[in-house]
């Protein structure tokens, strides 16, 4: 892909790890000039600087606190030493701590949120936008949150500081854009990063907590396997999918055999599987479901099978005209669980997961969302 950026000057805040960390090198394939900011992560940032400079970029380091405006002016003059200015702004910098209820916040808390994400946005923009209006060209990407568009309980500082970093957003598009100077948020969801992932740790949750259900779905072997045992009294289940992948540099996709599978299995209720995620190995499915309470493989237009104690029976899918498959295991899987957990019976949960996955099917995008309606019908056939 080439998004016109060779020798364009990239400024990318808190780029020493996480999801700053990969743009840098995602930027630096684009031949653009990465500047990787930090505040005090001085090795971490030199060791993304060295990764794009083996891969035959061009990357300096530049030490900043954001919330400090001498230190700002000082990291910018460091880059105006090196390259002259910066062309493109990713402001993704953030001081993420103290989740808790409003009433047990300290205000250093607050303060500290509010004034990294919302008045170091201030100090950058206000400082670097002469730049770009001289030459009348420039990029300004601010890294939003999902939270700053619907809130989200014992994060209202965070939730206000990203709704403030929207809302100044869309005045600065509307007042940069006639200077050539294009400015945009993103708002996305959860990114697991490290310490993301770390802060998600069993460890950090109560030992009991409480469900009907459990999926455990991982994408990319980032669910911890001490989830299986925190919601006694719960139905457990497991699609493995994202223990039987893996990247590698270049974000390139390949199977991996299941290596915690001997420690899973036994342990969840029910674990549902496609044929194709064992490359239609039989073997294996005989394997996996002697370890299993209860192993179910979903065998596309074949319907399902349900393996448990040593029985297997096979139960149909309905013949549909297929328009788009994406996402009918996922519709499988959790109409299963449902209605296992209502039934107690692995039959009755498999026709009702096969329907509404055939239904998906035949439907694109969110319309293969299953409807009320065929909920209705599909939970008395």
């Amino acid at each position: 892909m080439d998004l016109e950026l060779a020798g364009k000057v990239v400024l990318i805040t808190g780029a020493s790890g996480g999801l700053g960390r990969e743009m840098a090198v995602d930027f630096a394939r684009e031949d653009a000039r990465v500047v990787v900011h930090y505040r005090s992560g001085v090795e971490a940032a030199e060791v993304v600087a060295d990764t794009i400079e083996n891969m035959g970029g061009e990357a300096i380091t530049a030490q900043a606190d954001l919330i400090d405006r001498s230190s700002v002016q000082h990291m910018l003059n460091q880059i105006k030493g090196e390259y002259g200015g910066v062309d493109v702004l990713i402001h993704g910098a953030v001081a993420f701590e103290g989740m808790g209820p409003i009433e047990q916040m300290a205000p250093d808390t607050w303060h500290k949120m509010i004034e990294v994400t919302l008045t170091g946005t201030y100090h950058l923009v206000n400082m670097i936008v002469p730049f770009m209006k001289q030459q009348r060209w420039g990029r300004i990407v601010n890294i939003a949150s999902r939270t700053g568009l619907v809130g989200s309980a014992n994060l209202a500082h965070y939730s206000a500081a990203k709704a403030g970093l929207i809302g100044m957003t869309k005045a600065l598009a509307k007042e940069l854009g006639p200077s050539g100077i294009l400015v945009n948020a993103i708002a996305p969801t959860t990114i697991l990063t490290p310490k993301e992932r770390e802060r998600l740790t069993p460890d950090r949750f109560p030992t009991v907590l409480t469900a009907d259900v459990v999926h455990l779905a991982p994408i990319a072997q980032e669910v911890d396997l001490g989830w299986l045992d925190r919601f006694p009294g719960a139905l457990i289940g497991v699609t493995p999918q994202g223990w039987l992948r893996a990247w590698d540099a270049q974000g390139r996709i390949s199977p991996i055999g299941w290596a915690a599978a001997a420690e899973v299995l036994p342990r969840a209720d029910v674990v549902i599987i496609s044929i194709e995620d064992v490359a239609h190995n039989e073997d294996l499915v005989q394997q996996w479901a002697a370890q299993a309470n209860m192993l179910v493989v979903t065998r596309g237009a074949h319907g399902c099978s349900i393996h448990q104690r040593g029985d297997s029976v096979a139960v149909p899918a309905h013949l549909v005209h297929v328009v788009d498959a994406t996402g009918a295991g996922d519709i499988f899987a959790a109409a299963f669980l449902v209605r296992l957990r209502q039934s107690n019976d692995p039959v009755v949960a498999a026709r009702f997961a096969n329907g509404l996955a055939s239904q998906s099917i035949t439907r694109r995008g969110l319309d293969s969302i299953p409807t009320p309606a065929e909920i209705e019908r599909f939970l008395v056939v």
